[in-house]
């Protein structure tokens, strides 16, 4: 199967409405436009965004031609230094270093082209972004990509720790190898021939916990992958996914909880113990980290 193409165009204003003018024309349905976007259009096989930055993205099957036909050319793919130049899924994970809340592994699949509108999403790493932001743009990449999020909330983090001998490194193996695995198997994943992934260990871990579907791929595994636009995505789902996670069982148990492993957490742990003592704890805490005994739970 093959994916939908992406072609930009850069265009002022008046060019920008010149060209809304000739789709109005021609029967372009005009809907709720996305974040940072001035209005978007669709026909049957194209969808069309004009962003305030002036941008113009049309992604589809017929990008190309409708490119030609509004336009009078097709413009070149976006160039991005590391552009995916076949299919690629990338996967990344978020609460690796939280003390509270779930341990998150996300992976999406990007084709060549489609970095262009991602950077118009604003996918990047998302360490660099504030959580509002965070969810606005995976809000955007849920409706993209084809992509898979793992969740492990702290009972079954805390169980998994244990059976797999205190081996962080082999949980994450095995978090990341599921969530590329569902992203393999969703039929829009079809023709996918490359898996990039945020490197955590070193050595076998990945590559002998992957599963059938994805041992068929080219793996790269290399520090700060985030800079490409597979591996920027899934970042950005799962530090959404994460955020929440920690919301909801925050909620859960009517306390709200602080991110990282800094005084913040600390301090919400020490609510939690207060409140229901280390059981309650282990529903929201990884269990193992240093900050539980620090607390008074370990």
């Amino acid at each position: 199967m093959e994916g939908p193409t992406t072609v930009t165009a850069k265009l002022d204003p008046a060019r920008a409405e010149a060209v809304r003018a000739v789709m109005e024309e021609r029967g372009w349905t005009f809907a709720p436009p996305p974040a940072h976007a001035a209005w978007s259009a669709r026909l049957p096989t194209v969808r069309a965004v004009y962003y305030a930055s002036g941008k113009l993205v049309l992604q589809g099957k017929h990008a190309a031609q409708a490119a030609e036909e509004l336009l009078g050319e097709a413009p070149h793919p976006p160039y991005m230094k590391h552009a995916p130049k076949v299919p690629t899924v990338g996967s990344d994970e978020a609460g690796k270093g939280d003390f509270l809340g779930p341990l998150v592994v996300a992976a999406a699949l990007v084709r060549p082209g489609q970095e262009g509108l991602l950077e118009e999403y604003g996918v990047r790493d998302s360490k660099t972004m504030g959580d509002r932001e965070a969810a606005s743009v995976a809000a955007l990449i849920r409706q993209t990509l084809p992509h898979a999020v793992v969740s492990i909330p702290p009972p079954r983090y805390n169980e998994l720790h244990r059976e797999m001998g205190a081996n962080l490194n082999r949980l994450l193996a095995w978090a990341h190898a599921r969530a590329i695995e569902d992203v393999l198997a969703k039929p829009e994943a079809a023709g996918a021939l490359a898996l990039v992934v945020d490197q955590f260990a070193k050595g076998r871990v990945l590559p002998d916990a992957l599963l059938p579907r994805a041992r068929a791929l080219t793996l790269e595994m290399r520090p700060r992958a985030e800079d490409h636009p597979a591996v920027a995505a899934a970042s950005v789902l799962a530090r959404d996914a994460f955020l929440s996670g920690l919301r909801r069982l925050g909620d859960e148990i009517g306390v709200p909880l602080g991110k990282g492993a800094g005084p913040p957490a600390d301090q919400s742990a020490r609510r939690v113990l207060a409140k229901g003592g280390r059981a309650l704890l282990a529903r929201v805490a990884k269990m193992h980290f240093k900050n539980a005994a620090k607390v008074g739970a370990a």
